[in-house]
């Protein structure tokens, strides 16, 4: 299926739209959304995600929930229709995000800007083992050397910011 994304200027602007994979050879910036999904109030701990072997960047590495929005998407829709497609496979679960922060990025040859949602859920979860090969519940700091770059800019900054 051939992913068609919104591409956006610097200031987060809609200029145009392209394939993903495209989108991602010409390094053209567009927008993503992550959720941190803690197991419960406490924020001790943190879902994330291995990537399976068969996604086409950065696999087997660490990550957070989450994906690049659509073309049209919010970045709220995009975090949900990620999270369902992830981890809550064939559910229509109602999910209660909180908006956290929004980064402009450069890792992983990825511009994007990324909006982080939080989001208590201790589970369980019906993950799509196409794009996932294990999910783990982590403290801030751990196996830091495993994530992708998104991934360490994100956690830096939730620690950065108090919230972890």
């Amino acid at each position: 299926m051939v992913e068609i994304i919104d591409l956006v200027d610097e200031n987060d602007n809609v200029i145009g739209e392209e394939e993903l994979v495209q989108a991602h050879i010409n390094k053209q910036r567009h927008r993503g959304s992550n959720v941190i999904i803690f197991k419960d109030k406490s924020k001790k701990e943190f879902l994330v995600q291995r990537r399976s072997e068969n996604i086409f960047s950065n696999p087997l590495k660490l990550c957070f929930p989450g994906g690049h929005l659509q073309k049209g998407e919010t970045y709220l829709e995009g975090a949900i229709r990620e999270i369902h497609e992830e981890l809550f496979k064939k559910s229509k679960e109602t999910l209660n995000l909180k908006l956290l922060f929004k980064l402009k990025k450069e890792t992983d040859n990825d511009p994007e800007f990324l909006s982080i949602f939080e989001l208590i859920h201790p589970g369980p979860f019906n993950f799509n083992k196409v794009e996932v090969k294990e999910l783990l519940w982590l403290k801030p700091g751990e196996k830091l050397e495993e994530f992708t770059g998104t991934s360490k800019l994100t956690q830096e900054e939730l620690m950065k910011r108090n919230l972890i």
